[in-house]
């Protein structure tokens, strides 16, 4: 063997046992929401779903606010914690379910999020969540000092 081929074979190594860590580090999803929503959410929104002021919506705040109009409930299914969650659309819908009933105080009449809802949600990005929040927000007639970040 020549030493020129020796850094391409130690990169081969590397990247190789590199990757078997990486695939070490995969959540396989579960069949329970709520277990989902602590492997998969709880990390940012904390197992109480309080979020982190100015970096974390705090779900039983923002949910009820947003949930009740067309736009807000757009909103939720785009958010990039949403859209871009390693869940499947339907392991996704049964979280975000388990949060409209954990979270907020919502009445029977809300519709469920479904798996075929969350796959066309997730094939159109959202530009910028603050810019879309505020939006929502004011597509609410909510102030906008409300969607600031730092609410939350």
């Amino acid at each position: 063997m020549t030493l020129g081929r020796l850094p391409t074979l130690v990169a081969l190594a590397v990247g190789f046992g590199l990757g078997q860590h990486v695939a070490a580090l995969e959540r396989p999803e579960t069949h329970d929401p709520h277990q989902n929503y602590v492997l998969f959410c709880a990390g940012c929104h904390g197992l109480d779903g309080q979020g982190a002021i100015g970096r974390v919506p705090a779900l039983s705040r923002s949910l009820p606010l947003l949930l009740p109009s067309p736009a807000g409930r757009a909103f939720v299914t785009h958010v990039p914690g949403v859209a871009n969650s390693a869940l499947s659309d339907s392991g996704l819908a049964g979280v975000l379910n388990w949060c409209v009933s954990a979270f907020t105080a919502a009445s029977a009449s809300q519709v469920p999020f479904t798996a075929a809802e969350l796959h066309l949600a997730r094939a159109e990005p959202m530009a910028s969540v603050v810019a879309s929040r505020m939006a929502v927000f004011e597509a609410l007639g909510l102030p906008a000092a409300e969607a600031a970040p730092e609410r939350y």
